[in-house]
């Protein structure tokens, strides 16, 4: 009796961390992440190693009934890809320490979500701190997004991303780190053209200094400049407005004048020297 429960015993905790692995989110850790609370996660892990691969849903799911049920009216698993690494780097508070517990922990930092690498969702947070930690432990600064054909933003990089939030501090931290300035996706749109579609002058600023093709054409054939035309999906701004934007992509306008500078000389511009050639434009608009 004695030696099967010696044996039944470790079955038994081998079970219990596939199950956590496998079917649970396990919600000790999950609101240990979202909490930043370093020592909480640190505890939870050490009862359950395994649940550094948590499987996070969305909050009606979080049961494994629920989810049953959820296969059974549905026919599928309610689960987008979201693992708890990906709730660490968006938005999770004391981001970096908590990313550190988990990366000794061994969690996946290659994990995408839809497409997405760790990198494009800091990128997209305009979280500087969180993207440097991931550069640091090889983060690639050119993976392209490979979610599935006919996704928009299928082989964005990174620096697509980075034209959201601190788009200048973001694009410049990547390119300093080998991003490449003209990386298109899928549709041929490069990161100048994206800064171009969401009003994004001070990303785009950076990409002219550092030599952006500012007369690109996407699959459609269409420029930044075309596109700094169009307001963006919910944007404010008058047509008077968006006309003025635009001033900066036109051809031969500040960026793409900047820019062939550039390209000529083979470096980046400073701020303060492209600030200088701004002002022997005529009518140009300062940065």
């Amino acid at each position: 009796m004695r030696l099967w429960i010696l044996r039944a015993v470790p079955l038994g905790i081998l079970a219990v961390a596939a199950y956590g692995y496998w079917e649970g989110t396990p919600q000790d850790v999950v609101n240990a992440v979202r909490g930043g609370d370093v020592e909480r996660l640190k505890t939870a892990l050490r009862k359950d190693p395994a649940s550094v691969h948590t499987r996070v849903y969305a909050q009606a799911y979080e049961t494994s009934s629920s989810r049953t049920r959820y296969r059974a009216r549905t026919g599928e698993d309610p689960w987008d890809g979201r693992y708890l690494i990906h709730d660490a780097v968006q938005g999770g508070s004391n981001a970096v320490p908590i990313l550190e517990v988990l990366a000794a922990g061994g969690a996946d930092l290659d994990a995408r979500l839809k497409g997405q690498t760790l990198l494009h969702l800091a990128a997209a947070e305009g979280d500087l701190e969180v993207a440097t930690w991931l550069l640091d432990h090889g983060a690639d600064a050119n993976a392209g997004n490979d979610c599935a054909d006919g996704c928009a933003e299928r082989g964005y990089t990174p620096l697509h991303s980075a034209l959201e939030f601190r788009d200048d501090e973001m694009t410049a931290l990547l390119l300093a780190r080998g991003a490449r300035v003209d990386a298109a996706g899928a549709d041929g749109r490069t990161a100048v053209h994206a800064a171009a579609a969401r009003g994004k002058l001070s990303g785009a600023f950076v990409l002219a200094r550092h030599g952006a093709d500012v007369g690109r054409k996407d699959a459609g054939g269409k420029t930044p400049y075309d596109l700094a035309l169009v307001p963006a999906p919910g944007a404010t701004a008058s047509a008077d407005e968006r006309k003025t934007f635009a001033r900066w992509f036109a051809p031969d306008g500040p960026f793409d004048t900047v820019s062939a500078r550039v390209r000529a000389s083979g470096s980046p511009m400073s701020d303060e020297a492209a600030r200088a050639v701004f002002a022997t434009l005529p009518n140009t608009p300062r940065p």
